[in-house]
């Protein structure tokens, strides 16, 4: 398939099958037994292919799987946006990417303790009763 910057489609995968729906732009299909292109422009039918032949869909995109979709690239936009976020320094690789919801909820804070000054995350946007990382255990790292 080959689609341009700005388009948008759908793409469902069967077993033996597929379908190509354009909602913004054309996309073009390229059936692989027979190399030949099809194009797909948003407002028309839509293409379903299997190995041996192409025909016309409905051309319907499904709007609850499509809702679907944009929900989960909301949540990895907020979880890669720890990339930016100060988490990072003050937490173990291994806490980088559940620790978007420090970053969501709270800040980090540099305060004086056991003679020193750290840096420790306090919430700011939480429910009642919300812990974060409530299994295990708290542990201070000697970050400054």
């Amino acid at each position: 398939m080959v689609a341009g910057p700005g388009t948008v489609f759908d793409l469902y995968v069967g077993d033996k099958s597929v379908e190509v729906t354009s909602l913004k732009g054309k996309v073009d299909y390229v059936h692989p037994s027979s190399a030949e292109k099809y194009e797909v422009a948003a407002g028309s039918f839509s293409i379903l292919a299997d190995s041996q032949q192409i025909s016309s869909g409905e051309g319907k995109p499904d709007p609850d799987w499509d809702d679907w979709n944009a929900q989960r690239d909301e949540l990895w936009a907020k979880r890669l946006g720890v990339i930016r976020g100060d988490s990072r320094k003050y937490l173990p690789p291994n806490l980088h990417v559940p620790a978007w919801e420090l970053e969501e909820n709270g800040t980090w804070e540099r305060v004086y303790y056991d003679g020193d000054y750290r840096y420790f995350w306090r919430p700011i946007r939480v429910a009642p009763g919300w812990a974060p990382f409530a299994v295990g255990r708290w542990v201070s790292r000697g970050t400054r």
